[in-house]
């Protein structure tokens, strides 16, 4: 048995993204700043890793980003545990999905999710199931992020949970 206990979707501005990024950085792009944090913007809403990740975009360095805020926005609105925004982060499995790397302290919040459905703590943390979908186009990314409770672990259960601990 599953419960699908939080659905959150966000929308953002591509634009809007690169105005502040570029507001209060001496660079007039991001692919020209070097640094790891050209802006206080960057530095408070994004890890280094879609930092970096973004430069190697070159038409649309800041379509990641925005794909980024948009995506954490939406984990937010579907498990309604907050927490400051860099200690959620997007990666990409090799087959291209795309799941949220968690600090300890976010799992440690899902975690109290589950109980207050289940009434215990999660025996496996598997049965907590966290997906997110991203799309885009010139304008917008668009994020869809669906937090699933599970009872128990199906016997032909081969998927990923859709997040994985950040230990660094």
């Amino acid at each position: 048995m599953a419960v699908i206990c939080g659905i959150g979707v966000d929308s953002t501005e591509i634009a809007r993204v690169a105005r502040k990024c570029r507001e209060g950085s001496d660079a007039a792009c991001l692919a020209e700043a070097g640094a790891a944090y050209p802006s206080r913007f960057q530095e408070k809403m994004f890890t280094q890793h879609e930092v970096q990740r973004s430069l190697s975009n070159q038409h649309a360095p800041y379509a990641h980003l925005a794909a980024c805020f948009a995506a954490r926005e939406a984990f937010f609105k579907a498990t309604q545990v907050w927490y400051r925004r860099r200690k959620v982060s997007i990666r990409q499995y090799p087959s291209g999905e795309p799941y949220f790397l968690l600090h300890p302290l976010i799992v440690e919040g899902l975690a109290q999710r589950y109980a207050q459905v289940w009434g215990q703590a999660p025996a496996d943390p598997r049965l907590i199931n966290l997906r997110v979908s991203l799309t885009h186009d010139d304008t917008y990314c668009t994020a869809f992020a669906v937090l699933e409770l599970l009872r128990e672990l199906p016997l032909d259960y081969a998927g990923y949970p859709g997040w994985a601990i950040d230990k660094a």
